[in-house]
């Protein structure tokens, strides 16, 4: 194989997939839906979490350093 078939390859590769993850994710029993809502309560979460340790770790320094 060629390298311009390589990249032939890697393009067609990255056209293909979203599609196919979407297809594959709808097939396995939820739809886009419940994995966007899904995603964006993970990443809600986390950033609570990270806040909450950035505050709590300003906090402690105060206390330490009055």
């Amino acid at each position: 194989m060629t390298h311009d078939n390589y990249n032939e390859l890697a393009v067609a590769a990255a056209k293909l997939s979203p599609p196919v993850t979407v297809a594959a994710v709808t097939v396995a029993g939820a739809s886009l839906q419940d994995w966007v809502l899904a995603a964006t309560l993970l990443y809600t979460v986390l950033q609570i979490g990270l806040l909450v340790r950035k505050t709590w770790n300003e906090y402690q320094a105060r206390k330490a350093n009055p």
